[in-house]
């Protein structure tokens, strides 16, 4: 299907990737100082009608505080460190879940077999990462604070339980 596009005709297959014939993806026309906006359908309307709509879309829009990210500094450093901080925590007992194995076969599980006590880890890694799916609207709608509060609590205390367990059970329901 052919279109007209600023007095010239375009073919589908010029078309930018990610851009379809009939789409509303708009195009401005001409100078910074030209009033038109044409939509690859060939429809044209005012720059502040597109403007409006861009705002409306906005997730802040009509929000009386406005999210700010440091640009630098202090600030921007600690906010660094502390995502290191972290992520060395969750990740390194991620990392280690083998190296817990096989301790706890040999320690508190001996009369267990370690294919029984691996299920143990592979829910916790598996629960880990599924969970992120769950958490992430949580972070982007409420922020870090009480997400990192809680799983620092939850992590301390679990990584206390995993030395404390005697019980396949118990291992079960102290990993972080």
């Amino acid at each position: 299907m052919n279109q007209k596009f600023h007095g010239q005709e375009v073919h589908d297959e010029n078309l930018p990737i990610g851009c379809e014939s009939g789409s509303k993806t708009s195009l401005p026309v001409g100078d910074k100082d030209e009033k038109t906006v044409v939509t690859l359908n060939g429809s044209t309307t005012s720059p502040s009608a597109v403007e409006h709509d861009v705002e409306a879309l906005s997730p802040a829009h009509g929000s009386p505080e406005e999210v700010t990210y440091p640009e630098g500094g202090l600030q921007a450093y600690l906010v660094v460190l502390g995502s290191f901080s972290g992520m060395v925590a969750a990740f390194g007992l991620m990392n280690t879940v083998g190296t817990l194995q096989a301790y706890l076969s040999t320690h508190q599980l001996a009369h267990y077999s370690p294919s029984s006590i691996g299920w143990i880890f592979s829910l916790y890694v598996f629960l880990a990462f599924f969970c992120g799916i769950q958490i992430g609207p949580v972070f982007d709608a409420k922020g870090p604070r009480w997400l990192v509060a809680a799983g620092t609590v939850c992590l301390a205390v679990g990584v206390i339980g995993i030395a404390e367990s005697t019980g396949m059970l118990y291992l079960s329901l102290t990993l972080p």
